[in-house]
């Protein structure tokens, strides 16, 4: 019966020695796994984050000729889609810096028209998804969630 060789780690790159390759892969794949378990966001970021819907309120701002904004009341940066209520065309997104407000070009006569208009608050670098998993673009939704972008 042939005893097999033990490999030291210095000889494992040396040419011509048996399964140094194995040895490498196999030292590889530990130290992958090691981070992956000892790092998991590390190694895959978090996809999806709870909506921030109170972060954001709606005003009419009559600095930008009446047309509803967002403000944003959080310490950190959003991402806010809207969708009207009624088939229409209106629909868009918007980033608003941390204590900013930002317009999206509607007057109160047409938002109205619209039926209103729904918002989909997101922290900044996530877009808003319905629970089916499809992008919320131009129909309104009753429940969503962010997803990384």
């Amino acid at each position: 019966m042939k005893v097999p060789s033990i490999v030291m780690p210095s000889d494992v790159l040396k040419p011509g020695t048996e399964n140094s390759l194995r040895v490498v892969l196999f030292a590889c794949l530990c130290f992958g796994a090691a981070a992956t378990i000892s790092h998991p966001r590390a190694a895959h970021a978090q996809q999806y984050v709870t909506p921030v819907e109170n972060c954001v309120t709606d005003f009419y701002d009559p600095a930008s000729y009446n047309w509803l904004s967002y403000r944003n009341n959080c310490g950190t940066a959003v991402h806010v889609q809207f969708v009207a209520n009624s088939n229409s065309a209106i629909s868009g997104s918007v980033d608003i810096a941390p204590g900013g407000h930002q317009g999206i070009g509607r007057s109160a006569s047409e938002v109205s028209a619209a039926g209103g208009i729904r918002r989909y608050v997101c922290p900044a670098g996530y877009l808003a998804y319905d629970t089916k998993g499809n992008y919320i673009n131009n129909t309104p939704v009753n429940q969503y969630t962010c997803k990384h972008s």
